[in-house]
This record gives C-alpha cells, structure tokens and sequence, in this order.
C-alpha cells in the first residue's frame, strides 16, 4: 500500500530568526525539520547535510516545560563526540547543565534529555518502561527495524502536559526498512515521481517487515552538502575519491543501495520494463525454484533467454506454508503452463535446491513428490549447481553486464538484490539470513543461473513462416511460395538445429523427454 499524502507544505523558506537562542538553522532543509508537523520525522541522505546538529536542536525545543523527557541514541558512546559538542553549544546558552559525562542534561525548567547507545537487540531494554516525549536516533541506517519499532509505544505522554510527541531520525541513505517508511520504497534520486515530496507529512506508513501499520504521520527531508555553508570543495573532493557506490550514497543521496552491499553497482535503472524484452513463446524458458515450509518460504522464479542471449527474468512467486504437491500444482498453473498467443511456452527445465531431495526418513522427498505432480505435463526437474561463491560471483557479473535483467514483474528480486549484503565470514557469498523471503527469492537467481547453458534458437517452423509471410508480402505467387517452403524445410532436415540444455548433474531426477 501506498503512503497517503497529508499535507504538503514542502520545504520551507528560512526565515530571519528561530525560537531556539544560540541556535539557528543553516539552511532550509533543517529549518522544515524543526517545524514539521508529522510524528515521525527522517532527515537524511548526503554526507555532510547538517543531521547532528539539527538532531540536538530539534531535542531543545520544550527545554522550557518540566515534563519534557528526551533520550537521544547513537550506536555507541564513543561515536557521541561530536553529538556532545552539540548539546554544549545548544543546550548551554538555554540553561542546560550536564552531568554524567554529560550524558544527561538539565534545564531549569526541570526538562530532561539523556545520551544513550543501542549497539545490539538487549540495549532496547534500557529505554523501554519510561514514557518520554522526544526520541531522537543518530545515524538510523547502522539500527534494525525490531529495535527501533520497540521503543515506540514508550514515545507518548498525556495532553495535559502540553507536548508535543515526536521521533527524529537522521540517516545516511541505506537500510531498506527506512525506505519503507520514509520514501514509498523508492528512490528520491532516481524515481521522484514514485517516492515521497520532500518535506511532505503522509500517513499509512508501514513496517517493512511484516507490513503492520506504523500508525504515525512521516516526513522525509532531504540532507544535501551543497546546502550546508560550513563545508566546502574539500569536502566534496574528499566524497569524490571514494567507491562510486559510496559516492552515490554520500554525495549524490541515493538510496539504492545498503550498507555493505553485495550488488554495490545495483540501482532501480536495472530494473527493465516487461513490455521491452520481446518475450516469444519459442524462447528458451526455465524455472528455478527453492522450496521451504516452515521457516523458510518456498520461492520460485520464470526467466527466458532471448535471441540476443539476455536472461530475463519474468516471474516471481513466494509462498509460505505450501504442502509440497500443492505448490507443485502451483507452478505448473502460473508458469509451467504460461501461453503466449496461444502457443504454450517452451520450457526446457526446472532447476530445484538441491535440498529439497533431503530425506528426513523413509518417506519420499519434496522433490520426488513435486516431480510427481510435473510428469505428467512433460516438465523436467534437475538438481541446481549448488555453490554459494560461485554461484554469488556469477550472479553479480551477469547483473552488471547487464546479461541478466530482472523486470517490473518481478519487485520483490529487485528488493532483494537491493538488499543483499556481503557474508564477512565466506569472503565472496552472499550473507544468509534465515527466515527473510527475500533471502529465497535470490536463491532462485543462484540456482537457476548458473545451471542454465545458453542454447536458445527460434524453432525453424517459426522461422520458416515469417520468411514465406516476408515473400508473400512481397509479392510472390502462390507456388513460388510453396516451392520456397518445401526447399527451406529439406534444409531445416539436413541440420541439427542447436536445442537447449543443461549442464549435466548428478541425481537428476526424471528422464527428459
């Protein structure tokens, strides 16, 4: 579902003054932040955008009411230098006094804010139990979505008190979850008319885990270094010398990728509209699939290579709590099956996770049992080349040549491919996370990819009839045709046209026919 547009008053103009003294904005990106209306709000995208110091300033507002309690969390302690600096500017010219390594602040008016860190799922539990009013989190992109969806519902204080409840986040662009809530899962940078209005207040945001409502207004307002007087060309030179995905990232403000990446080259431009990649039903199709039940979903992909020997993927479809034969009825309905023009595609294979031949006793395994159910529609099964570097590595150079192209069909590999990271303990791999779909979905490219040998031609017929349709535009009496087409069959005999393949793996199940 779609954020809900709420109110778009945009980006503000900065005016000549601000109600916090010692403070004032420096541009008017974090001038819309202090003033925005939504309850949730994310300041974020370039390097060097002003986030910390409009976070701090942000958290001063109420320093004047005595029931303001705020806590601000970054990672670790040692990451605060700079937030601490901050608050001394700001929060000293209001009467603050800090105590605790200036950890914890005090204003006159009794208003308290406190420093925290969050580094691992048991710190939540430190700021769960305390109502407050403010909840700032620097850096946002190095938390989890469980983490900070914990500390929610501890955001909320009685009218009476006349507050103002809110959580501010600043954030480099990465991290999908922020995505989700922030930006209608698109890129501001290279979809606009698909993500938010900067500035703008939405409402239906949700969760991007399990897509429960978040039930908060957002606001997303872009950081940008050009606007921030205190640097300069050095710091934009400094951008420039690093990776290009890194420059992305920090200079130009795209969220197209995630931190530690293992697709760092990955961008919503890969993604290829469906009506632009010719499917024909001679095309050699395949299917690659990676079933799970429980813990895992059973996930599924339909790519077909085209004349030009580009791999297009064109179908996806994750299930959870399917019972084997019937997500094997499942995939010969919406893939096995897919006609175009009336001409049912030629498919060659399918590709399975090797695992699913697992035998947990003396029963017959998923694979058995989904081969069962194929037979009798002439569609193959073949266990897939199983090799989590290899099939990585492929995977990865296919994408960027661009040999592989997922298209709009397919929104959920896209995400996945978005969000994969690098597995620091197999240098090369791709991390596994147990339990996301997305993990699945990707297997599907794994297994399928690297199983699959090019060999894909036009069957002759086909190619036989647009020639005879070619000379008879052309003006060519009824026998020349005739004679044509005989002559063109004899030769279509006399060669062995090319027909597609796999490489050969052991424990193939099912004979091909």
């Amino acid at each position: 579902m779609a954020l809900q547009l709420v109110e778009n008053r945009g980006i503000l103009r900065l005016p000549a003054m601000n109600g916090i003294s010692g403070w004032r904005p420096i541009n008017d990106a974090q001038y819309t932040f202090i003033n925005c209306r939504a309850q949730l709000a994310l300041f974020g995208g370039q390097s060097g955008g002003g986030k910390s110091n409009v976070l701090v300033a942000d958290s001063a507002q109420e320093y004047d009411n005595p029931y303001f309690r705020g806590i601000l969390l970054r990672k670790s302690f040692s990451e605060m230098t700079n937030i601490m600096d901050e608050m001394e500017r700001i929060y000293r010219p209001l009467g603050g006094r800090p105590s605790d390594g200036k950890k914890i602040w005090k204003f006159p008016s009794g208003a308290i804010m406190r420093l925290g860190y969050m580094a691992n799922d048991t710190h939540v539990e430190l700021y769960t139990g305390k109502p407050i009013s403010w909840l700032g989190i620097d850096e946002a992109q190095f938390q989890t979505e469980d983490r900070v969806r914990k500390l929610f519902p501890w955001v909320s204080t009685p009218p009476e008190y006349g507050l103002r409840d809110r959580i501010r986040l600043t954030a480099n662009p990465s991290a999908p979850w922020l995505m989700a809530l922030f930006l209608n899962n698109h890129c501001p940078v290279h979809h606009p008319d698909k993500s938010t209005i900067a500035g703008a207040v939405y409402g239906g945001a949700r969760w991007k885990k399990d897509d429960g409502p978040v039930m908060l207004t957002t606001c997303f307002i872009p950081a940008k270094l050009a606007d921030n007087p205190l640097y300069g060309e050095q710091k934009k030179a400094m951008l420039m010398s690093q990776t290009a995905d890194v420059r992305r990232k920090l200079l130009d403000g795209c969220w197209c990728n995630v931190e530690g990446a293992f697709f760092p080259f990955w961008d919503d431009s890969y993604v290829v509209p469906y009506s632009e990649c010719g499917e024909q039903w001679w095309h050699t199709h395949f299917i690659s699939q990676d079933y799970g039940y429980s813990s895992s979903a059973a996930a599924a992909g339909l790519y077909f290579m085209h004349d030009n020997g580009k791999i297009f993927k064109i179908m996806e479809i994750v299930e959870r709590q399917m019972q084997s034969e019937e997500w094997a009825r499942h995939l010969v309905a919406n893939m096995a099956l897919r006609t175009i023009r009336g001409q049912r595609i030629r498919l060659i294979d399918t590709f399975a996770d090797p695992a699913m031949d697992a035998h947990t006793g003396t029963g017959r395994s998923n694979l058995e049992l989904i081969r069962d159910v194929f037979s009798p529609y002439d569609i193959n099964i073949t266990k897939a080349a199983k090799d989590s570097v290899g099939n990585a590595q492929l995977l990865s150079g296919k994408l960027q040549r661009r040999e592989y192209c997922v298209t709009d069909m397919c929104p959920q590999t896209a995400e996945s491919i978005s969000s994969r990271k690098n597995d620091p303990e197999r240098p090369g791999a791709i991390l596994k996370v147990k339990g996301d779909e997305l993990d699945d979905i990707i297997d599907t490219d794994l297994y399928g990819l690297n199983t699959f040998i090019q060999a894909n031609g036009k069957p002759a017929q086909e190619t036989i009839n647009e020639r005879v349709a070619e000379m008879a535009a052309a003006g060519a009496d009824e026998r020349t045709l005739h004679v044509a087409r005989f002559r063109m069959e004899r030769e279509a005999e006399q060669y062995d046209v090319p027909q597609s393949w796999v490489r050969p793996t052991i424990g193939k199940i099912g004979a091909r026919r």
